[in-house]
């Protein structure tokens, strides 16, 4: 794979992160649950209508032997380390992951703690000082959690969930043909080719929030 297109897969990851995250705090969410029927979420781009579902017990089989096939075929990759490896590689240089684990743990808590000090709050003085102090929180986490994806980018672990990941929107991204509906892409290959990114974002973004509808039932 050229530089150039380990940048624009890079860039295109990026992007797709930031729509995930857009959706978890956007009105979209009551807009796109409504669109849920049956397991899957239809959506129009470019005139064409689209839809994305949850997978079935055959693709989901397919999705095991994919991970495994892709699984050792990143072991025997030159440069490619699992994360255990590059965490201790990282620790001779004096860079603890499980301490930036740790700390992201705490963050959390302290969030989730600042949170719940906020709710029965009415004096605004007060509740403007624990808002500032959460959206420290979230930005201290935020770079926390930047740092420790830096450092572990081109580990197996992420390098196959990055991988599983475009494959299951491939396997149940689909679009209307003739009154019925057919995968979107005759292939992986051709998946990945793929330039339309704002048509990729929409679909992760439905994908995303299907699957935690299914995750919440």
């Amino acid at each position: 794979m050229s530089d150039k297109v380990k940048s624009e897969l890079q860039e295109q990851t990026e992007e797709v992160k930031k729509a995930i995250e857009q959706l978890r705090e956007s009105n979209e969410i009551k807009e796109i649950s409504e669109q849920i029927k049956d397991n899957m979420i239809k959506f129009t781009h470019k005139n064409i209508v689209y839809r994305v579902r949850q997978t079935n017990f055959k693709e989901e089989d397919e999705l095991r032997k994919v991970r495994n096939r892709k699984f050792i075929e990143l072991l025997q990759e030159e440069g490619m380390e699992l994360r255990e490896n590059l965490a201790k590689i990282y620790k001779t240089k004096g860079v603890d992951i499980d301490d930036i684990d740790r700390k992201i743990k705490l963050v959390n808590k302290s969030i989730e703690t600042t949170r719940k000090q906020l709710a029965p709050i009415t004096n605004e003085k007060v509740a403007e000082n624990l808002v500032k102090e959460i959206e420290n929180l979230i930005n201290n986490l935020s770079d926390l959690v930047e740092r420790k994806s830096e450092l572990l980018e081109f580990c197996v672990e992420n390098e196959l969930i990055n991988y599983m990941n475009n494959y299951l929107v491939y396997l149940v991204l689909e679009k209307e043909k003739e009154e019925t509906f057919v995968r979107a892409f005759e292939s992986n290959e051709k998946f990945m080719e793929c330039t339309d990114k704002n048509l990729l974002i929409k679909a992760i973004r439905h994908l995303s929030y299907l699957l935690r509808e299914g995750d919440e039932e």
